[in-house]
């Protein structure tokens, strides 16, 4: 505990290395512009309006609503708009080779750090230097933990928590004593239940936000001489007793003095990950031997016979939710073999009803046949069956924005203004003031010059 509190308050900016800023740095533009685009999605207008009434003084914005609100407020209002179409930048690669995930850290992380940033009228530099720490942090907490999502607790509302805390701590200076003491405040705080995706409703994006919020309150109370347990992470019903079951610790402390971890994953499509390369399969079907959905008998998905009851292969149909939408895979290629392309619409109330995307959901067959040794939880196998007995067939080894094949900088440009695009509040011309200022982030005196141009207002 206390060589991760050391490495949180003593790591400086001079102590990043380019790839570290590199990778905050595109993180930021990933974060803002999803969570512009994702400003009009299910459920946020009431989230809007229950914390408007809660009001408080503004001290950061909400992105493309045209408000302030108090800091935590702000943070978690902003987290829950990035993570709405399930389309953010989300783990931060440090064991994912060891089949170690790290959930969605970015989403609560940068945006706790961006909002802090703001009410302070930090630097750029100080900004990039809290949102490095706090993901590195999140993601070692994560990746200690033996995560699985049919009995864990949802990641994104609990190991954020605690890289939110640290990011928010370094910002506002607090020594080692009182970040221990905000991080020993979080086991009473946190929480995070998959229900929500299991149910598909808005739920599923809450603790996303709550998290941020509740990381500042730990901060605050911590640096107001509020007492938190004194063994948050391994005491009897500290972090790892109460929110995990089975876990590594000495992963925590692993590589603790080499390069902070910084690099996320960003999405190439909106939805869960796990369904992306069965996805960009059927994308490639569609592109080659396009079919008139009438024409289709089946679409048989290969799959790993240990993930025949995960949540992403349950049926799809009628009423179904955009929420359920994102984290369904018959959903996601049903739409990319009917419309030839994925955009964040395809995700909005009217398309997810679309009667012939539900006819070929409804046409989607499993097959438990993949190797465990091939493409583990990136690769995907789809075979498009016509009633005239012919067989299309996609093969992805690794989908867009893992590792292997990782978004370019124009890539993850593009994915910004498909964002934009996606909304009307923030205007083009705003967006790209914003979008220039982020590509060199560590040269802003003030981050307030880049919300400026994204509250909503111009």
């Amino acid at each position: 505990m206390e060589a991760l509190l050391r490495r949180v308050v003593e790591t400086r900016f001079e102590d990043l290395s380019p790839r570290n800023v590199r990778d905050v740095r595109r993180r930021f533009i990933d974060v803002v512009g999803c969570a512009v685009g994702g400003s009009v999605a299910g459920g946020n207008e009431a989230v809007s309006t229950a914390l408007r009434r809660v009001g408080g003084p503004g001290h950061a914005t909400v992105v493309a609503r045209g408000f302030r609100l108090p800091t935590g407020q702000a943070a978690m209002m902003n987290a829950i708009q990035c993570r709405s179409y399930d389309f953010e930048v989300s783990e931060v690669d440090f064991l994912q080779a060891e089949q170690r995930a790290t959930g969605h850290v970015c989403a609560t992380v940068d945006w706790m750090a961006l909002s802090v940033g703001e009410t302070l009228c930090c630097r750029g530099t100080d900004i990039l230097t809290a949102a490095a720490i706090g993901g590195d942090l999140a993601a070692r907490l994560a990746s200690a933990e033996d995560f699985e999502p049919s009995r864990s607790f949802d990641l994104s509302g609990t190991v954020t928590a605690f890289g939110a805390a640290a990011a928010a701590g370094r910002l506002l200076g607090l020594d080692s004593d009182q970040l221990g003491h905000a991080f020993g405040l979080l086991p009473s705080l946190i929480s995070g239940s998959f229900q929500g995706v299991l149910d598909g409703v808005h739920a599923f994006k809450l603790h996303q936000g709550t998290a941020a919020q509740n990381a500042l309150l730990a901060v605050d109370l911590a640096r107001e001489g509020f007492e938190g347990v004194r063994a948050p992470l391994f005491g009897p019903r500290g972090y790892f007793a109460q929110f995990t079951g089975s876990h590594q610790p000495e992963i925590l402390t692993r590589d603790l003095t080499g390069s902070l971890k910084t690099q996320g994953y960003h999405k190439a499509y909106p939805g869960c990950y796990g369904n992306h390369a069965a996805l960009e399969a059927a994308l490639s079907v569609a592109s080659r031997s396009p079919l008139a959905p009438d024409d289709i008998r089946e679409v048989v998905v290969e799959i790993w016979s240990d993930k025949a009851g995960s949540f992403l292969v349950r049926p799809f149909g009628a009423g179904d939710s955009p929420e359920k939408a994102l984290f369904n895979t018959a959903y996601a290629i049903a739409s990319a073999v009917v419309r030839g392309g994925v955009s964040l619409a395809d995700y909005d109330a009217p398309a997810v009803a679309d009667p012939d995307v539900l006819s070929i959901a409804a046409r989607i067959r499993y097959e438990p046949s993949l190797p465990d040794d091939w493409g583990r939880g990136v690769a995907a196998r789809v075979h498009v069956v016509g009633f005239d007995g012919t067989t299309h067939s996609g093969e992805v080894e690794e989908a867009r924005g893992f590792p292997g094949r990782p978004l370019s900088d124009e890539d993850l440009e593009a994915k910004y203004w498909a964002n934009v695009e996606h909304q009307t509040n923030v205007g083009t011309e705003a967006a790209e003031e914003a979008l220039d200022l982020l590509r060199s982030f560590e040269d802003l005196e003030d981050v307030r010059t880049v919300f400026a141009f994204l509250d909503g207002s111009r």
